[in-house]
C-alpha cells in the first residue's frame, strides 16, 4: 500500500487519548484533544455523576459524530454497563465486550482489581442510549461478607458477567437518562437513589455459574496504593516524581516504593513506564499512530530507547508489531 494512502487512512481514523465533554446550547459534545486540536466525537445529551468513594455514573442518548478511537485508563472497579439502544464496543485490556441492542437491550458487569488501558469504538452514525456505573471497590469492601458471590467476583480482576436486562432496570435507566445535569440536592439524591436501586438489581444476578473471568485472584490493594495508582493514572501525560508522589500520599519515599512493590510486585517508576507502554502498544496495533509518535505520547525521546522498552515488555519490536498491523489492513482490502 503507498504510503501517501496509509497516512490519508490515519487522518481519517481519529485518535483520542484525552476526552471532555462540552455544554452548548441546544446540545452536549463529547469532543477529543490530540496535539492541541479539539474535534467533536459524540453529541446528545449526557448524564455524569459522581458519589464520591462510592460510585460514578455517566451516559446518555448521543450520536457518534466520526469513526474513531478512544484509549485511556480504566480505574479499579466494578462497572455496570446498560445499553437501551446501538452498538458498543470496549476492551479492558485484553477483555473485549461486544454488545448489539438490535433485538434487545444489552447489559454486563465487569470487574477490574487494578487500572486497564480501556478502549472504545467510536463508530460514525450508531446512535445509542446507554449507562455506565462505576463501583468502587473500596465500599464493595465495606459491605461485603467473605463467604458471598460479590465478594468472590470483586477478587477476581476481569471477571465478567452478561446481564438480563429486566423491564425493570430499562426503565431505572430511562428515568436516570432523563434527570436534568443538576447539582442541587433534590436532582442528586434522585440520581443516588435511582442508581442504588439499579446496582442492586444488577448485582442480585450475580451468579458462580455464569462467571467468566482470568482466574487471577488478587488481595484488595493498600488503600494508599490505591490512591497512587489514580493519580498516576490521571496524570500519565505528565512527569510524575516519585518525591511528589510520596508527598501527595503522606509517605516518605521508601514506604511508598515498599508498599508499591509488595501490593503490585513492581516499582512505582517501572508501573508508570509499563502503564505508558501499553498504551502505546494499542495506538500501534489498531494504527492509531505511527511509532514515533507513540514514542513520544510514551514519554520517550530517543527511538532506540523506546524499542528496547518496548521489546522487553512485549517480546515484539513496535516495527514488528506495526508491519502486522499494515498487513492486515491490506488484506482487509483485497
Amino acid at each position: 500500500m503507498p504510503a501517501a494512502h496509509q497516512n490519508k487512512q490515519r487522518k481519517e481514523m481519529s485518535r483520542v487519548a484525552l476526552i471532555k465533554r462540552v455544554e452548548e446550547t441546544e446540545k452536549q459534545l463529547i469532543v477529543g484533544e490530540s496535539n492541541k486540536k479539539q474535534s467533536p466525537l459524540v453529541e446528545g445529551k449526557f448524564v455524569i455523576y459522581n458519589s464520591e468513594n462510592r460510585f460514578s455514573m455517566h451516559g446518555g442518548n448521543c450520536l457518534e459524530l466520526v469513526d474513531s478511537e478512544v484509549v485511556a485508563t480504566a480505574q479499579a472497579s466494578m462497572i455496570i454497563t446498560i445499553l437501551l439502544s446501538g452498538s458498543l464496543s470496549v476492551s479492558y485490556d485484553n477483555l473485549k465486550l461486544d454488545l448489539n441492542s438490535d433485538e434487545s437491550p444489552k447489559g454486563a458487569i465487569v470487574n477490574l482489581s487494578t487500572p486497564a488501558c480501556f478502549r472504545k469504538t467510536i463508530t460514525r452514525g450508531n446512535q445509542l442510549s446507554k449507562l455506565h456505573i462505576m463501583i468502587s471497590p473500596i465500599w464493595i469492601k465495606q459491605h461485603t461478607a467473605l463467604n458471598c458471590t460479590l465478594h468472590s467476583f470483586s477478587n477476581i480482576d476481569q471477571s465478567h458477567q452478561l446481564l438480563n436486562v429486566t423491564p425493570e432496570i430499562i426503565t431505572l435507566v430511562e428515568k436516570i437518562l432523563d434527570l436534568p445535569n443538576s447539582n442541587d440536592f433534590i436532582s442528586s439524591l434522585q440520581k443516588e437513589t435511582l442508581a442504588q436501586q439499579l446496582i442492586f438489581d444488577v448485582l442480585k444476578q450475580l451468579s458462580p455459574e455464569k462467571l467468566g473471568n482470568s482466574e487471577s485472584e488478587k488481595q484488595p490493594l493498600n488503600d494508599k496504593i490505591s490512591a497512587s495508582i489514580h493519580y498516576i493514572e490521571s496524570h500519565l501525560a505528565e512527569d510524575i516524581s516519585l518525591d511528589f508522589l510520596a508527598e501527595k500520599m503522606a509517605m516518605s519515599v521508601s514506604n511508598l516504593q515498599r508498599k508499591f512493590k509488595q501490593d503490585l510486585g513492581v516499582t512505582v517508576s517501572s508501573y508508570i513506564r509499563q502503564r505508558r507502554l501499553e498504551i502505546a502498544k494499542v495506538h500501534i496495533e489498531r494504527g492509531t499512530m505511527t511509532i514515533t509518535e507513540a514514542a513520544y505520547e510514551a514519554g520517550y525521546h530517543h527511538p532506540s530507547n523506546f524499542t528496547n522498552a518496548f521489546k522487553k515488555l512485549f517480546g515484539v519490536s513496535p516495527k514488528e508489531l506495526y508491519e502486522q498491523h499494515i498487513a492486515i489492513s491490506n488484506k482487509a482490502l483485497v
